[in-house]
């Protein structure tokens, strides 16, 4: 697979609203290795947020492996 945006990101945090079922990647962003307990942080932060404003929002810290990229 050829070096890309996605190749070195590790892990994403998801988020679910499950008034629609809709799943968002917070903050558009994605997080190294290095960086996973910044991505637990800014999950349990906007879980926080997102129950003090009555919301019914999950957040979930996935790891990926990216697979594939088309066009190669």
């Amino acid at each position: 697979m050829a070096d890309h945006a996605l190749s070195k990101v590790e892990f994403f945090v998801v988020g679910f609203d499950p008034r629609d079922a809709s799943l968002t990647v917070l903050n558009s962003m994605g997080y190294s290795a290095s960086n996973r307990s910044d991505a637990v942080d800014d999950a349990q932060d906007a879980a926080a947020a997102a129950q003090a404003r009555g919301l019914p929002l999950r957040y979930t810290v996935v790891r990926i492996a990216a697979e594939d990229s088309f066009p190669s």
